[in-house]
């Protein structure tokens, strides 16, 4: 133990960044393992950077990790990384679809020795340096210990514990079951997977200021038989990971994918009702499958109608959501601990320039008032009463400042980890359809009511909206056909 601690330590920052690769790396000690030969920076294969721009309608307080893989058998990945200082982390593999063929949460990831501790389970304190490791299988079954050469074995760890796999499509998003098909369509062709995407995901991320530099993890690219690890210039040789899309471009089925889009977007029926009485905007959730989505987010998004566009430009009216907040988790930056009584772990409302993300506001940055509720006012031009103030109990953000405000058209709220009896989250309301039902609404006071006050109208103290009744799990019919799902309020 003492000398794996030593060995990991010496992992440095420099040497974790700069990752060059060598044609063969150190002489193995067949007295060690493969922890004490192999997590060195001959080896190890950091994720590329995360750091996102908001292309593609991603979360700015996200961070997306990624790198890319072939399949093939004869290896496996061992990847290895840090608790992060984050709200919300995961490992996801996406297939050669870009579906998700396998992922694992941050509570779920057992710690790499029984002396590190994994803070995102209930009542453990945030620390630097608790390490993890897993594995990703392309299906060449788990080693067999009479070959594993001397060195080279991970006895003692916890690493198969965390276990991925990549080596088969996703079978649920098939579209072969399904009658009337234009006569276009080809198969879903399931079975083995070639090639993907791995993405680790942080959002609300604090600072690694650890001795080990590994919130951002590494992989190992390892061979099934001996357990002998690949040098970086070798698993890159033989294209086993990767970081360049042009690289994994030849093995995706383009048209596959593009048939994957039209079938969840087009082919699927949308389930729609009257918008809410009480809110000028429509929220509705999108489709089941995201092209390399988080599994653990649920999504609704509204249209900003573009009569209301010339009076909030200028200044005369403003955009106001008031919802309540549910009960959020608050780690580990904060110095709180998880504690069971979560409701949500991650809430968030971000502003699009289709397809970029423009803004996005996180729960953490929002005022409530005594009651658990939030009086969020967005400005697109002008300023706010002097009273609109966080001891009043309002939210004030203003995107005049930024570029491409006035092209401002939808708003799209993100919710992750809700708790399994919270029913005020995006994954409460059914895929392609509306939040807002004859019978009250999917998520109830949780979801924003949305309007336009003028300046002058905006009360002192910020004012709760009117109560809002619930559906949840209970689904109306839908109006019949052909309703237009896509609704702009007057």
């Amino acid at each position: 133990m003492k000398k794996l601690l030593l060995i990991l330590a010496g992992v440095s920052l420099l040497s974790l960044s700069s990752l060059k690769g060598q044609d063969s790396g150190p002489e193995i000690d067949p007295e060690g393992d493969f922890f004490t030969n192999f997590f060195k920076p001959e080896y190890t294969i950091v994720f590329g950077d995360g750091s996102n721009q908001g292309d593609r309608g991603s979360d700015l307080k996200a961070s997306y990790d990624v790198i890319r893989y072939r399949v093939d058998p004869r290896y496996e990945l061992i990847f290895v990384g840090e608790y992060p200082q984050a709200r919300f982390a995961s490992f996801v593999v996406y297939d050669d679809y870009l579906a998700t063929t396998d992922y694992i949460r941050d509570f779920e990831l057992k710690p790499l020795k029984w002396f590190y501790q994994n803070h995102f389970r209930s009542n453990i304190q945030y620390k630097e340096d608790q390490l993890y490791a897993g594995v990703i299988s392309f299906g060449g079954g788990e080693p067999n210990p009479d070959t594993i050469l001397p060195g080279c074995s991970l006895e003692g760890y916890n690493v198969r514990d965390n276990f991925l796999d990549a080596s088969k499509r996703n079978e649920s998003v098939s579209w072969n079951h399904e009658e009337n098909l234009p006569a276009w369509v080809p198969p879903y062709i399931g079975g083995d997977n070639l090639a993907g995407t791995i993405t680790f995901r942080r959002f609300i991320k604090g600072e690694d200021n650890g001795i080990l530099p590994l919130a951002r993890p590494v992989v190992i690219v390892r061979e099934v038989a001996t357990g002998q690890a690949l040098t970086q210039l070798e698993a890159f040789q033989k294209g086993i990971v990767f970081f360049n899309d042009a690289y994994l471009e030849p093995f995706l089925p383009q048209l596959e994918i593009w048939t994957l889009k039209w079938y969840n977007e087009v082919f699927q029926p949308k389930k729609c009702y009257w918008p809410d009485p009480e809110s000028d905007i429509y929220w509705t959730r999108g489709t089941e499958h995201v092209a390399a989505g988080n599994p653990d987010s649920g999504y609704l998004s509204a249209e900003i109608p573009t009569w209301i566009m010339p009076p909030l430009l200028s200044g005369e009216r403003f955009i106001r959501l008031r919802f309540k907040l549910p009960v959020m988790a608050k780690l580990p930056t904060t110095g709180e601990i998880m504690t069971g009584n979560e409701e949500l772990r991650y809430w968030s409302l971000s502003f699009q320039v289709d397809p970029v993300t423009l803004a996005t506001i996180s729960d953490d940055e929002l005022i409530l008032d005594p009651d658990g509720y939030v009086n969020l006012i967005i400005g697109l031009g002008g300023t706010a009463p002097a009273y609109v103030t966080p001891e009043n109990f309002y939210t004030f953000f203003d995107f005049s400042e930024l570029e491409g405000y006035e092209n401002v058209r939808a708003m799209a709220i993100r919710t992750i980890l809700p708790d399994v009896d919270f029913c005020g989250s995006a994954q409460s309301v059914p895929f392609k359809t509306s939040e807002h039902n004859p019978m009250g609404g999917f998520m109830g006071e949780y979801v924003p009511v949305v309007d336009y006050p003028l300046v002058a109208d905006l009360p002192e103290v910020a004012e709760q909206p009117l109560p809002h009744p619930e559906s949840c799990g209970v689904l109306p019919p839908p109006f019949p056909p052909p309703f237009n799902c896509v609704i702009e309020t007057e």
